[in-house]
């Protein structure tokens, strides 16, 4: 099996789940809220900035 885990990933565990944080994306993810909520239609993560300022409201940009 192909591991997708690379030696500098931040990998974060809990449930039984793995969520994998490169290098570059490690910076933006330390002032955020995240979440992961699962619903009847399926799961998602939330991802919350309390620093930003504005947002376009579409619900899929960060």
């Amino acid at each position: 099996m192909l591991s997708l885990i690379k030696s500098d990933n931040l990998v974060l565990e809990g449930a039984g789940e793995k969520v994998m944080i490169g290098n570059v994306s490690r910076p933006c993810m330390t002032v955020t809220d995240t979440d992961f909520t699962v619903v009847l239609v399926g799961a998602r993560f939330a991802i919350n900035n309390p620093n930003a300022t504005s947002s376009c409201g579409c619900g899929t940009s960060l």
